[in-house]
């Protein structure tokens, strides 16, 4: 965002407040937002990096777990796949 939109989202926040301290009002509001804003950022990019490749640690890990994971397995493959052996050992299945 450009510095002019942010001043003028906090003159709309603060001219909807009424009362003592209304600038402080809109500045907290503000922070909100922007922690609202880059929480949404995160887990959008969380969820397109579950279709890159499986990572390093993710293969080892399903070698030493005794999984095949196909050649071009993704992040999200390789977790599902790796979740799905564990469970089953724990409970006891082959």
């Amino acid at each position: 965002m450009e510095v002019e939109q942010y001043v003028k989202q906090f003159n709309d926040i603060a001219s909807k407040l009424n009362g003592r301290g209304k600038q402080s009002i809109a500045l907290v509001i503000m922070q909100e937002m922007a922690k609202d804003r880059r929480m949404a950022e995160i887990a959008e990019a969380r969820q397109n990096n579950n279709g890159s490749s499986a990572t390093a640690r993710q293969i080892a890990f399903a070698r030493a777990l005794e999984i095949e994971l196909p050649e071009n397995a993704t992040k999200k493959e390789a977790t599902k796949l790796i979740t799905e052996a564990i469970t089953k050992k724990q409970n006891g299945m082959p």
